[in-house]
């Protein structure tokens, strides 16, 4: 028989999966709890889900960071010897020509300081999965909307994108979260901006964007299940994070919210400079 701990023991997109097999709709924008409501007012339709076991947690993995030795290179300077020049008398007495002066420049004072040329960061190289992508079509119109889902278990990362196509293209991110599923460990540092990277990238390649379309958010409305802003979510850090990507800010912002607007091609330029695309 169909429970709400059966019901809560799978993700959102599992979820909707389930939904979009019936003709119930206008459930995308619902919440999981919202949408646990839907499902067991029908429950004739959804008596075939099981409980999903649980999940162990697995412990995090401590990665030792070792500095690499600078070895000092030795810098060993030879200066040519002087010519030997013979003593000549001039009026009865005799006389030595000076040393003749190196043409080598100065050498310079050592401070106790080297500076080597700085190496170039290594980009970091994710695995990027297109089976946990679902893209759903909606017109309106001349508008068309795309929704882009991305939700990868194994790292509990999620992200929602929505690309608006009519006169005016604009790509929006809605939700960005690196622990979707607050009971399980974080996603790994820096793979889900890379997953995000990696999605735009792959909306490029198919045309359905260009590095001139818009691409906007709004820092502290980009929540985990809820959808909601989070207090814990600090909004200074959050802008900081965004600008470093490219993203500028947007005046008219409200309390507890920053717009930020970009286009893909400044993104995606340092999507590249950080990680293998």
């Amino acid at each position: 028989m169909l429970t709400i701990d059966i019901l809560n023991s799978h993700p959102v997109k599992v979820l909707k999966k389930e939904i979009s097999k019936t003709n119930i709709k206008g459930y995308s924008k619902l919440r999981k709890n919202e949408i646990i409501e839907l499902m067991l007012k029908n429950k004739e339709r959804f008596n075939h889900i099981k409980k999903k076991g649980d999940i162990a947690k697995q412990p995090k993995k401590i990665k030792i960071i070792r500095k690499p030795k600078i070895e000092v290179p030795k810098i060993t300077i030879t200066e040519p010897e002087p010519e030997k020049r013979k003593v000549f008398s001039r009026g009865g007495r005799f006389f030595k020509p000076k040393d003749p002066k190196s043409k080598l420049p100065p050498i310079p004072k050592f401070t106790g300081k080297i500076k080597l040329p700085k190496e170039e960061p290594k980009k970091q190289d994710f695995k990027f999965d297109k089976k946990n992508i679902t893209i759903e079509t909606k017109k309106y119109g001349s508008i068309t909307k795309y929704e882009i889902e991305y939700y990868d278990e194994n790292e509990n990362t999620y992200i929602e994108l929505t690309l608006r196509k009519g006169i005016n293209n604009l790509l929006f991110l809605e939700h960005l979260s690196s622990q979707f599923d607050k009971d399980l460990p974080r996603a790994k540092k820096g793979y889900t901006r890379a997953m995000l990277c990696n999605l735009i990238n792959m909306l490029l390649n198919k045309k359905m964007v260009t590095n001139r379309t818009k691409f906007g958010l709004i820092a502290g409305d980009i929540g985990g299940i809820t959808g909601k802003f989070e207090k814990n979510h600090n909004i200074k850090n959050l802008t900081k994070m965004y600008e470093s990507m490219g993203f500028k800010k947007v005046r008219g912002a409200v309390d507890e919210e920053q717009k930020l607007e970009s286009n893909v091609g400044t993104v995606l330029k340092w999507c590249m400079g950080k990680y293998k695309l």
